[in-house]
């Protein structure tokens, strides 16, 4: 029973938005987009990352050359 009344109750728009405009879920949404951006830069900055792509460009270069031969 109180599942349904919660489900109820969060199916209501200006409920939804009401949760939507509170500081606590803000700040939760900022600080979740936040570390996203922050992992994918330090990932794509990461020196292994770096030497894989060169190690993929050198690879795929040299599997052309061997069919082309």
């Amino acid at each position: 029973m109180p599942f349904r009344f919660l489900r109820a109750f969060l199916n209501q728009e200006k409920t939804v938005q009401q949760i939507a405009d509170s500081y606590p879920v803000r700040a939760a949404a900022k600080t979740a987009v936040r570390a996203w951006w922050i992992s994918r830069h330090k990932i794509n900055n990461l020196e292994a990352t770096k030497r894989l792509g060169i190690f993929k460009k050198v690879f795929n270069d040299e599997y052309q050359k061997a069919l082309k031969k």
